[in-house]
């Protein structure tokens, strides 16, 4: 009898698996409309644009110059340190065949690839 009354007794009302679902439902519609909000913004953004380049060209080359601007800053600041780092095996394999240091392969085909967009 005393281990009975030591357990935790729950109310008859509430239901675990109902829990559950009316949870996963909440966020169900809360992902949704997430999403919904994004495409919307994008949407609006993408009406933007074309407003803009109608209205003035240079200001769409304006911004085409910021976003390249800030995409090279994203990629010389975080991408190629991370590259020259998981590069560094072949690099110093590289370095062995041509007899000489270790050949910096990360940033040497980072500037290869820039100046193939260019």
């Amino acid at each position: 009898r005393h281990g009975r009354s030591s357990r935790l007794r729950i109310a008859p009302h509430f239901c675990p698996a109902e829990h559950w679902r009316l949870a996963m439902s909440q966020l169900a519609r809360l992902v949704a409309a997430a999403a919904m909000g994004s495409f919307l913004l994008a949407l609006a953004g993408a009406a933007v644009a074309l407003r803009l380049e109608s209205a003035c060209g240079k200001w769409v080359q304006l911004g085409n110059a910021v976003a390249g601007a800030v995409l090279l800053a994203v990629a010389l600041a975080h991408m190629l340190p991370e590259c020259a780092r998981d590069l560094e095996p072949w690099s110093s394999a590289l370095g062995r065949s041509l007899h000489s240091e270790e050949f910096p392969l990360g940033s040497g085909l980072f500037g290869a690839g820039f100046f193939l967009i260019l």
